[in-house]
C-alpha cells in the first residue's frame, strides 16, 4: 500500500473495482483519468504499470441513460505506462504520475467522441460507445435510422446487447442535445 499512498499524496483517489483490482482516479472539470494499478515482482526487478483510461462525466451519464442502468465508466481513450526498477520507490511513482497526467493532458475527449461516432464498431461495448457518441453529438437522424432497422427486423450491425429500447433512449437524448 506504500505505493498507493504515494499516489494518494499526489492527488489520486483509489478504490478496488469489482474484480479486486486497485483503481486510481483523478479528475478535473468533468474529465476523469482512471488507472488500473498493477505491481509485479520478478527475480531481477519490480514492475509498476498503470493501465490508463480517459473518460468524461457527461459522456458517461449519457451512456448510462442509454444503457438503462448503472455501469462502469467508458474510456474514450486508453494507454498503458510502465516503470521497472530494482526496487520501485517514490521517484518511480513521481515519474508515472507525471507521465500519466501528461498523457491525460494531451487527450481530446471531443475528438475521441467524434471518432467513436464515425464508425459502427464490433462488439457490444464498442457499439454502446458508438451509439452514445451519436447521442452526445445530437445525431438523431442516424440513430433514428438504426432504430427503424430494428423495428423492421433488420439490425445487421448490432450485437444483441444493443436493443431497440436503447436506441429509443439514444434518439431522445440526441433530440434533446441537438
Amino acid at each position: 500500500m506504500e505505493i498507493v499512498d504515494a499516489f494518494v499524496r499526489l492527488g489520486w483517489s483509489f478504490r478496488k473495482d469489482s474484480a479486486g483490482s486497485i483503481c486510481l482516479c483523478v479528475s478535473r472539470d468533468g474529465e476523469v483519468l482512471e488507472a488500473i494499478y498493477q505491481f509485479k515482482k520478478t527475480l531481477n526487478c519490480e514492475i509498476l504499470s498503470l493501465s490508463l483510461g480517459c473518460c468524461s462525466d457527461e459522456f458517461d451519464e449519457i451512456a448510462e441513460k442509454i444503457y438503462g442502468k448503472k455501469r462502469s465508466r467508458l474510456y474514450l481513450s486508453q494507454e498503458e505506462i510502465k516503470k521497472s526498477s530494482e526496487i520501485i520507490g517514490v521517484e518511480d511513482v513521481l515519474f508515472l504520475d507525471k507521465e500519466a497526467k501528461a498523457w491525460w493532458a494531451a487527450q481530446d475527449n471531443g475528438l475521441q467522441i467524434k471518432k467513436w461516432s464515425e464508425r459502427v464498431a464490433s462488439g457490444g461495448l464498442n457499439q454502446l460507445m458508438h451509439v452514445s457518441a451519436l447521442a452526445f453529438l445530437g445525431d438523431f437522424n442516424r440513430l433514428m435510422d438504426y432504430r427503424e432497422s430494428f423495428i423492421n427486423g433488420k439490425s445487421p450491425y448490432f450485437v444483441p446487447m444493443i436493443t431497440e429500447e436503447m436506441l429509443a433512449r439514444a434518439v431522445d437524448v440526441a433530440v434533446y442535445r441537438a
